[in-house]
């Protein structure tokens, strides 16, 4: 065995251990986290399958051994993106947004190319030209690259970008996660990505794979997480069970006016806002109520009372906004509540009623 084969194959088994580490901890945050840990500890699983496959592959002594070893790894390869995607969805949004039918839709292309992948040897659905070549510094494992790998792989990489996307928003808003965690996620999804593209587009050097060994670091990123930030702490629980389950409506503005945030009881009292575009613009509300408006973007606090025209009632709230200040003492927003007072409204008028006329009559009494 090379040198070279020997640092690899121990750096890939070392990877693994740290892989599986990172699936104990995500796995231990099920109960707090649900499904987004649930979701990481697979993608971690489906790594470490990839990783250890990948050090044998580079130590198969005969084609049937380096074929099998393909095989293997391609039951984590196929779904580590899949698991990622889903992961980065829940941790992200909604979880009553993510329908069973989107994520049966997200594993559709890579359960196809886990079944071609599965015909090496065979048919060669996904390795045309499969073979043992001689010569190569790492891996012998040679093939010709054609539209079915391109084709997974591109799916692969619109995956990834989607899941970039939805960790830069996080990391640019610092909701629903600390940026310190959306900066680690960011990092972690960038050199698998580009790994992947580089090897099977063909520009990886001497035939090497490096997505494992990205994937080993991206890894070693996230258990620095969990240990040091608290990747998947309750934090991300704690904002459901308190700002969502809050009667009051609450949302978070910006300092033009616009929506950052609300919480579940704010969307009953504006039905009309869409939830997946938070950032609405600020002259919504100018159409809504000129005084809002001007309440949302007056640097101090204050309040007023509003009555929503809403289906089946015109319930009425006292409305405050509070700045949001940042510790240097920088306005960066609001924070408006919108309390129903309606009943207390309703209770007000029966007293003003019962004070100036008789209980049993309901005509004006001497007082008045």
């Amino acid at each position: 065995m090379s040198s070279a084969r020997l640092m690899a194959t121990a750096l890939l088994f070392s990877f693994c251990i740290t892989i599986t580490f990172l699936c104990i901890l995500a796995w231990r945050k099920r109960a707090s986290s649900g499904a987004s840990a649930i979701c990481l500890a697979l993608s971690g699983l489906c790594a470490a399958i990839y990783n250890f496959g990948y050090a044998m592959e580079i130590n198969a002594v005969s084609q049937a051994s380096l074929f099998f070893w393909v095989r293997f790894q391609h039951i984590g390869i196929q779904f580590i993106v899949p698991f990622w995607l889903l992961f980065s969805l829940f941790i992200t949004t909604k979880n009553r947004d993510l329908r069973p039918w989107l994520i049966g839709l997200v594993f559709l292309v890579p359960t196809a190319g886990f079944f071609a992948s599965q015909t090496l040897g065979g048919l060669n659905l996904l390795h045309p030209n499969a073979h043992m070549a001689a010569g190569i510094a790492l891996s012998p494992f040679a093939y010709d690259r054609t539209w079915p790998l391109y084709t997974i792989t591109l799916v692969q990489s619109a995956y990834l970008a989607v899941s970039l996307g939805l960790f830069i928003r996080a990391l640019i808003r610092g909701i629903p996660f600390p940026r310190s965690q959306a900066a680690i996620y960011v990092v972690g999804s960038i050199a698998p990505w580009i790994s992947s593209l580089l090897y099977n587009f063909g520009f990886s050097p001497n035939n090497i794979d490096l997505s494992p060994f990205a994937l080993g670091l991206s890894i070693s990123l996230f258990v620095a997480g969990f240990l040091k930030i608290g990747i998947l702490d309750i934090s991300p629980l704690a904002r459901d069970l308190i700002f969502e389950g809050m009667q009051d409506g609450v949302m978070v503005m910006d300092v033009q006016g616009r929506l950052a945030d609300m919480n579940r009881a704010m969307r009953s009292v504006f039905p009309g806002i869409d939830i997946k575009e938070p950032l609405a613009e600020a002259r919504m509300w100018d159409k809504v109520s000129p005084e809002l408006l001007r309440l949302f973007t007056c640097p101090d606090s204050g309040e007023m009372e509003y009555q929503s025209e809403l289906k089946g009632g015109s319930p009425i709230f006292h409305v405050t906004a509070t700045p949001l200040k940042n510790r240097s003492g920088k306005v960066l927003g609001k924070l408006v509540n919108f309390h129903d007072v309606s009943d207390l409204k309703e209770l007000q008028r029966k007293f003003e009623f019962l004070a100036s006329h008789d209980v049993l009559t309901g005509l004006y009494n001497r007082r008045y």
